[in-house]
């Protein structure tokens, strides 16, 4: 009775690479939505007063998101905190005042509105007013990641045939795939500096996010 040979057949002449051939892939897209964090930080003589304060210029500033039409989902409450303020000396500390922080994190839909609620929070929450940065991103990631995961393979492929060239043989099927690293579409970060330098009304320049995408691909190769 012959024994049952169960290893894996392979057609003639065919083999596996000895090592998988690795792809880089990069995909570039625009941006859809802006994240803005923005609020007020108020300094006052007492607790109350600067609480009162904080809050009467951080309503004013949530009148101009929801008349650009940021929904109250959109927005979300970051930091909030109410601390005494000291002057420090060697004759010791001197009690300044106290400062009322709330800073809100804003998803703005509509990037053509960016400009005017920068704006716009910018003279309601007046000498209070704090605006900690903005940063541009995608709200799907999954279709700029399925063009770099693309880009990764027909990279993978175009080394696999270089090699295979220079040593005389021929690639055929994939016989293993691995994703092995990917990078998610960078949120571009413009800093409040850099937003309230003109003098006119706020430049917005949203311009593009990267994803990238790293595979190993193992690859059959025959001779002839």
């Amino acid at each position: 009775m012959r024994r049952d040979d169960r290893r894996p057949r392979h057609d003639r002449g065919v083999r596996t690479t000895p090592d998988p051939v690795s792809g880089e892939g990069e995909a570039r897209g625009k941006p859809d939505i802006a994240v803005l964090r923005l609020g007020v930080e108020a300094t006052r003589p007492s607790m109350e007063e600067a609480r009162a304060a904080s809050a009467a210029a951080q309503s004013r500033i949530m009148v101009v998101l929801k008349n650009n039409g940021v929904a109250d989902a959109d927005v979300v409450t970051e930091h909030l905190t109410f601390a005494p303020q000291y002057h420090y000396a060697e004759q010791g500390r001197t009690l300044r005042g106290y400062t009322a922080t709330n800073i809100v994190r804003v998803t703005v839909r509509d990037l053509s509105k960016v400009s005017g609620i920068v704006d716009g929070a910018a003279k309601a929450g007046d000498n209070d007013v704090r605006v900690d940065g903005l940063s541009f991103e995608v709200s799907d990631p999954a279709p700029l990641r399925a063009e770099a995961r693309k880009q990764a393979l027909e990279d993978a492929k175009a080394k696999a045939k270089q090699l295979a060239e220079g040593l005389g043989v021929d690639i055929g099927e994939p016989l293993a795939i691995e994703e092995t690293s990917y990078s998610a579409p960078t949120p571009i970060f413009m800093p409040a500096a850099k937003m309230m330098e003109a003098s006119d009304s706020t430049p917005i320049a949203a311009g593009t996010v990267d994803a990238r995408v790293s595979v190993r691909v193992r690859w059959a190769i025959s001779r002839g």
